[in-house]
């Protein structure tokens, strides 16, 4: 529920922002911190760098696949995988949705964050929690491959089924 709640907020943030700036950037831009970030309102129809753009549908229902597979994670496998991979993944849980409200209601997603520094897809707060989370999710995964968390838990040499054969030959 904790982690719903989470997705909740993200997808909040990421629709009052968008709210909010689409109407006071409609066709204009401002510097957010000078010399780094820009505010410029962009009508993206594709997915991140504009890829698949125009395939409106297709972006839906890779992104209906993905939200419905993180919640059957979060329900299923939230004890095995732990508290930080089920943040993560509310975190991309809340930022897909967010981007999935757009695409239903407009057909296309509303982006504003732009590097001035660099040449890089405008973005929105949406693809920083996707971003944030899918880094945060890797990490988690790759720093903890296959195991469950009584694994984790476990002294080191002492599996929970090594322990449960040594409690049976104690009877």
């Amino acid at each position: 529920m904790l982690y719903l709640i989470i997705a909740a907020a993200v997808v909040l943030l990421d629709q009052l922002s968008k709210h909010l700036l689409t109407r006071f950037l409609a066709g204009g831009s401002a510097p957010l911190i000078p010399g780094l970030v820009r505010l410029v309102y962009v009508e993206n129809s594709g997915a991140a760098f504009s890829m698949l753009s125009n395939q409106r549908w297709t972006l839906i229902a890779a992104s209906s696949v993905a939200i419905v597979l993180i919640l059957l994670a979060l329900y299923a496998y939230r004890e095995q995988v732990g508290r930080p991979a089920c943040l993560a993944l509310a975190f991309v849980l809340g930022g897909a949705v967010g981007n999935l409200i757009d695409r239903l209601l407009f057909g296309y997603v509303a982006d504003f964050f732009e590097f001035e520094f660099v040449n890089f897809a405008v973005f929105n707060v949406a693809d920083i929690f996707i971003t944030l989370g899918g880094i945060a999710f890797l990490i988690f995964y790759l720093l903890h491959p296959g195991q469950k968390k009584e694994e984790i838990a476990a002294p080191e040499g002492e599996t929970p089924e090594a322990k449960a054969g040594s409690d049976d030959a104690a009877d």
